[in-house]
């Protein structure tokens, strides 16, 4: 689709700055051959059962309720109230009018068409615009006895700029942050008025393409992600940036003098710790302070001290003095201990309740409540190859998912039980963290991740560039990020920037260069540390304008953005993406996209984007639903389907497959220490089916496929065969990939067999290191012997030494008879195709008395082309040619252009009706093995524009299906024009059948 920008983004093969970057490649194979030619029943094994449906994972779920609701209890004492709260949930809201900016004491006289709405409120419009809230508040006289009265927003998208009773109160930048301000000289006893004025802008990227006509760059610091709203053809996507009061409001009455945040800043795994105390002092004055520290734990009964006292003091002249307490922002740092701690960790998420008392003349003036957790999060960044993460002290892979929005809505609507139960689910799926993606989110979700156990990578709300003028306001939001999520446990990662763009997007008078950028970066890096010295920090998260100064990350959508990032079949062999050298890698989103079910299609889906009638259905696609990228790339993948079951299955299936062996073959690669799923689940109906999981919570084939490839311990058989011959030698590779932090010893137990017969099997003792992974064995076998094609199975299974299984797996490897090529003849023309009849033992006939020409030269073509012409004109010769050069070709009197594919294609359809490729299934062009470069790698790179020929083959194109292969009647002769990279591809049944196909070609017409 034209307004596509991500698929615009991936296709833009951004080349990139080749200093100091690598390419990481497959690791040396020294494992040792392991011959399988017989079959023992002593080393089969019964597979493991795999969950595979929804009804399964809902009991599952139920179990892990149970298993982690004793971390969600608190044992700790009810806090000390000094303060007094009023919320405010119901205000009026109206968009602001052209006749509003010169009249705003109108607009605080309640002046205009009001609609009355509950906090949280959020929705459009997005770009320029405003909205104002306005709502009365009622003061009793107690609210003016006890100290300073602060209006306080836990979050407001974007600027808000707040009056109260008409006076001017504050203004506040970011949608992410809380903020306050101290409004008691504004107030007054009885009925008061509160107005905020809510701009939203164009974001720095300038907003999607889907919603305004013309793309127009602001000053708004968002990315692509938000809680989105209920509504089909704008909110439900992630990516608008809309605006509204979408957190809590409230008034709070607070002594003067009043403690403002608590960090707990754990030193290390024995119990060293730091309290770090902000207090907030409204007088112009200096007061001698004391502390009351206690600490308890929050999730399970015990107390470690209670009202610890520490009075502030700084050595000053060999004399201790002491700390005094100042107008404004003072931060006091305490020392404590905690003896024998119980460490936070994803499966014991055990956690500290700290209660502080604010002391001043002897007076206790405030108090404040907060949690932490006993654990450190380090990246190991001073010898190569450099950041590895550990978690207390024990190396760890962050294995997850992004999240975009539902999350945020769970929260917005109070729907506490489903949060829970969407973290559980993440577990479930065996991911230890996830990716708050592109945005910081609500404190509650936070509290929630600690509770059961989810790291958590958040990420400042940048997407690509940043503006000019906003170098300053970024660098403030990082350190107001910082603070939101600095005492979660769970929040182990930050990040600045999702895929920052080369040469300023195109924009350098509006967008910072990336040398500026860097600058940026270590702007952020010297504020956020400033806030928490420990927080680990990866500047990019998926980097088209390498290199940065932190750990790499490159996003990949290989199998969905054709060849976007790596081709398949070099990530499958092995190799990544150019990242700098002496680092280890990470890869923040990679997926592909799977349709929503049926069921929620007719559920929630407007009209217009569904089949109306059976015949309807016959041509329907998903290009009808909004943001939907199948129908369009589907082409890439599998044939077009014709109804809509069928479009949900094969999308689901393909999202299925991309996500096993994706996520496999980041697991082999041990250099790889984070990677996350984009996405995890869907917050509104088709929001952006790159979800694992729909927003009824109905899991996609995806899931199950992510959480098996997610095993802590996985087996996972890799070859870049899969189809042979009759006969032939097969080797695949017998991986064990561990994300524990024990060495494991298995008995590995590998079985082959075809069409239900057990041919061969080994049993080896086989030992991996601690999170790490490693080819264990090649497996050699002869394929079988068969008169026709049947599929071969590879199984692998790891058992402990109990004989329990740890984790199984299986490969199919088609086996094909030989072919047989007697009766053939061709005449070569060009050494490409003399090397595919010398290959295929194909007899050459000589140019003169041939009647098929296998032509991969035009030169050599052209120096006989009239001669050629008459031999298919009169004579009905076939003429072949093979893979000819991007640009236009007269061939036998006809212009036949070639077009340079914008990607690789992996996959071509045989759906044509043609006779060559009667009886092919429809996989059968796809993920074919080069015997020249030892992996896999594309079937095509160019496309045929020939509208008067017959398609044999189909490939995917920008819009429509182009052709791969065709043919043209001339006269009595034909003329086949083959653009499939066969030569490197003859050791694949498929080709080499294809081939002879078009060989014998004349005898068929």
């Amino acid at each position: 689709m034209a307004n596509d920008r991500f698929a615009k983004i991936a296709a833009a093969h951004i080349e990139k700055d080749e200093k100091g970057l690598i390419t990481p490649k497959p690791p040396l194979n020294e494992s040792e051959e392991l011959i399988l030619t017989t079959y023992l029943p002593e080393h089969d094994y019964f597979p493991m059962h795999k969950m595979t449906t929804a009804e399964e994972l809902t009991g599952e779920l139920e179990k892990l309720r149970e298993i982690y609701h004793p971390y969600m209890r608190s044992y700790s004492p009810a806090p000390k109230i000094h303060r007094k709260r009023q919320c405010l949930d119901t205000f009026d809201w109206r968009l602001e009018t052209p006749e509003d900016k010169g009249n705003l004491q109108a607009v605080m006289s309640g002046g205009g068409a009001w609609e009355c709405v509950t906090i949280p409120h959020y929705g459009g419009p997005i770009g320029v615009a405003a909205a104002y809230y306005r709502t009365e508040f009622i003061l009793e006289e107690d609210f003016f006895q006890t100290g300073n009265l602060f209006i306080c927003f836990m979050g407001a998208d974007y600027k808000a700029h707040v009056f109260v009773n008409g006076c001017y109160a504050g203004s506040h930048e970011g949608f992410f942050a809380p903020f306050e301000f101290d409004i008691t000289k504004m107030a007054k006893r009885g009925v008061n008025s509160l107005l905020v004025r809510l701009e939203n802008d164009n974001i720095q990227m300038g907003c999607d393409e889907f919603y305004v006509e013309k793309i127009l760059t602001g000053d708004k610091i968002y990315a692509a992600t938000g809680p989105g709203w209920d509504d089909p053809e704008m909110g439900w996507h992630h990516c608008p940036p809309g605006m509204g009061l979408y957190q809590q409001v409230y008034l709070e009455v607070r002594n003067q003098l009043h403690i403002q945040d608590i960090f707990v800043r754990t030193l290390n795994t024995e119990g060293d710790a730091e309290a770090w105390v902000d207090v907030y002092f409204t007088e112009n004055d200096a007061v001698d302070i004391e502390f009351g520290l206690s600490v308890y734990g929050k999730n399970f009964e015990h107390t470690e001290f209670e009202e610890l006292r520490f009075t502030p003091q700084v050595e000053k002249q060999g004399r201790m003095q002491s700390l005094k307490a100042e107008k404004g922002y003072n931060r006091f740092i305490i020392p404590f201990k905690i003896e024998n701690p119980k460490l936070w960790s994803p499966q014991t998420p055990w956690l500290y309740d700290i209660s502080i008392d604010l002391y001043s003349g002897g007076v206790q003036n405030d108090s404040m409540c907060g949690h932490f957790g006993v654990r450190t999060f380090e990246q190991q960044t001073e010898n190569e190859p450099k950041g590895m993460f550990y978690l207390n002290g024990k190396p760890i892979r962050l294995r997850g998912a992004n999240t975009m929005g539902f999350e945020q809505q769970e929260v917005m609507q109070g729907n506490f039980d489903r949060l829970r139960d969407d973290i559980l689910l993440a577990k479930l799926c065996n991911m230890n963290f996830l990716r708050l993606t592109q945005r910081p989110v609500q404190s509650e979700i936070y509290d929630y991740c600690d509770m059961l156990g989810i790291m958590i990578q958040t990420d400042l709300p940048m997407f690509g560039t940043v503006r000019i003028n906003q170098f300053c306001e970024v660098i403030r939001q990082a350190g107001e990020m910082e603070r939101l999520i600095r005492s979660h446990p769970c929040c182990v990662v930050s990040s600045y920037i999702n895929e920052p763009m080369p040469e300023c997007n195109g924009m350098p008078h509006r967008q910072v260069d990336r040398a500026t950028m860097m600058r940026l970066f270590e702007a952020a890096d010297s504020v956020t540390h400033l806030y928490n010295p420990d927080r680990v920090i990866k500047h990019v998260d998926g980097d088209y304008d390498p290199p940065a100064c932190s750990m790499p990350d490159n996003h990949c959508y290989t199998l969905w953005y054709s060849g976007h990032g790596i081709d398949i079949g070099r990530l499958i062999r092995g190799y990544w993406q150019k990242v700098l050298g002496g680092w280890y890698y990470g890869c923040g989103e990679f997926g592909a996209e799977g349709l929503d079910s049926e069921a929620v299609m007719h559920k929630y889906y407007p009209a217009n984007w569904m089949p109306q009638s059976d015949d309807e259905e016959k041509t329907w696609t998903p290009s009808r639903i909004l943001g939907a990228q199948t129908g369009r790339m589907h082409r890439n993948f599998f044939d077009t389907p014709h109804n809509l079951t069928d479009w949900v299955g094969r999308s689901q299936e393909h999202q299925s497959l991309a996500t096993k062996l994706m996520t496999e073959a980041f697991r082999r690669d041990r250099r790889m220490v984070s990677f996350a799923i984009h996405l995890f689940i869907d917050a509104f109906p088709s929001g952006w089916m790159k979800t694992i999981m729909d927003c009824e919570r109905n899991p996609k084939k995806a899931y199950f496929a992510y959480r098996d490839a997610l095993s802590p311990v996985l087996a996972s058989l890799r070859s870049d065969r899969l189809t042979c011959f009759a006969y032939e030698k097969v080797k695949v590779e017998a991986w064990v990939c561990n994300d524990t932090c024990e060495r494991i010893k298995a008995i590995m137990k590998c079985v082959v067999e075809c069409n239900g017969e057990k041919l061969f099997s080994r049993e080896e003792q086989v030992e991996t290191g601690e999170c790490t992974s490693e080819i264990v064995a090649n497996l050699v076998f002869n394929s079988p012997s068969v008169d026709k094609r049947k599929s071969m199975i590879v199984r692998m299974g790891l058992l402990d030494e109990n004989g329990i299984i740890m984790h199984d797996t299986s490969l199919a490897i088609e086996v094909f008879p030989p072919i047989d090529t007697n009766g053939i003849k061709a005449c070569p023309i060009g050494n490409t195709a003399n090397r595919v009849l010398e290959k295929l033992k194909i007899n050459q006939s000589p140019l003169q008395s041939t009647q098929t020409f296998l032509i991969s030269d035009l030169e050599d073509y052209y120096a006989n082309s009239d001669f050629i012409e008459q031999k298919v004109r009169r004579e009905g010769a076939v003429a072949i040619f093979m893979s000819l050069p991007p640009g236009e070709h007269i061939l036998l009197g006809e212009r036949i252009t070639v077009k340079k594919s914008c990607s690789p294609h992996h996959f071509l359809s045989r759906n044509t009706g043609h006779e060559l490729v009667k009886g092919y299934r429809e996989f059968d062009f796809r993920f074919w093995y080069d015997q020249e470069k030892d992996m896999i790698t594309p079937i095509a790179d160019t496309t045929l524009r020939c509208d008067f020929m017959r398609p044999i083959l189909l490939c995917g194109g920008d819009d429509r299906w182009e052709y791969a292969a065709a043919e043209m009647i001339c006269d009595k002769g034909r003329v086949i024009v083959c653009q499939a990279i066969l030569d490197s591809h003859i050791k694949n049944p498929v080709a080499a059948d294809f081939i002879c196909r078009m060989l014998r070609y004349k005898d068929l017409y």
